[in-house]
This record gives structure tokens, C-alpha cells and sequence, in this order.
């Protein structure tokens, strides 16, 4: 082997090790979710539009339903949460990002449409398993999980 192969394997080798040392490990970067398994209620749901997104996806809607006798009423706030490794993981927002503090109320029997606008979180999405969460009630969270191909 030449001089050249040799100095060309070991600058690829080199280059591999330092790019796989630069890959951030997520469960050590985002915060555990406060959630945690988030089961399901009858009286509310939550759907989002798809159930698959690309990784440049700008804009996921959500659809919160109202299966309850009562009004609920609740902000425009949520959250959007990655599982690695058998958890789930907050995605933090942009720093200056912001919710406009507005009550929504939705009567029985109807929903409420909202967008989660990607380009607020301080993440790029990645192939994986994610979810929104959304609070609807001081007791309860509804939530809708998507992947990201």
C-alpha cells in the first residue's frame, strides 16, 4: 500500500471519529417529559392532520374534540416531545418564542383547530417517534403522537 492509500485511510478514519464524536446525545440535551405515558380519555381528544411528516415539515395542526357534557377552556400552550430509548423527551422552544394568552372555550360536542409552528422549537427534526401535548384542563392532557420519516 502506497504512502498516499495509507494517508487517505487514516485521514478518513480520523474524520469518521471526529464527526461521530460531534453527534449530540439527545437524552442528555432535552429534558424528560413530566408526562410521562399519557392515557387516553373518552371525554377529550386530541388528532393532528397526519400521522406522517417529512423532517422540513413547517406547520402540524392539531384538532382538540370535546366529547364532554361541559365547557372546557383552556390557552393556546402546548408542547412537542421526542421518545428515545424507550422515554419521552421535551423539546425546548426558541428563546423567544411565545403563546398569546387567549382563552379558547369549546363547547360539547365541538372542536378547536390550533398549529404548532415547527420553526418556534430550538430543534431540527430527525427520523423518529414524536408527540403533541396539550393542557386542557388543570387535570387533564391530551396528547397526539406523529413520526417524523
Amino acid at each position: 500500500m502506497s504512502k498516499q492509500t495509507k494517508a487517505c485511510i487514516w485521514f478518513i478514519l480520523v474524520l469518521f471519529l471526529f464527526l461521530a464524536g460531534c453527534q449530540e446525545d439527545l437524552t442528555e440535551t432535552l429534558s424528560k417529559s413530566e408526562y410521562g405515558d399519557i392515557v387516553e380519555q373518552e371525554e377529550y381528544k386530541m388528532t393532528l392532520e397526519k400521522d406522517k411528516y417529512p423532517e422540513n415539515v413547517d406547520l402540524i395542526t392539531m384538532e382538540i374534540f370535546n366529547n364532554s357534557d361541559t365547557d372546557i377552556t383552556f390557552g393556546l400552550e402546548h408542547s412537542v416531545e421526542i421518545y428515545v430509548d424507550g422515554n419521552w423527551y421535551q423539546i425546548p422552544f426558541k428563546k423567544d418564542a411565545q403563546f398569546q394568552a387567549i382563552g379558547v372555550i369549546v363547547k360539547p360536542g365541538e372542536s378547536y383547530s390550533q398549529n404548532v409552528a415547527v420553526d418556534q422549537l430550538d430543534f431540527s427534526f430527525i427520523p423518529g417517534r414524536y408527540r403533541v401535548i396539550k393542557p386542557i384542563l388543570p387535570e387533564v392532557v391530551v396528547s397526539a403522537e406523529f413520526e417524523i420519516e
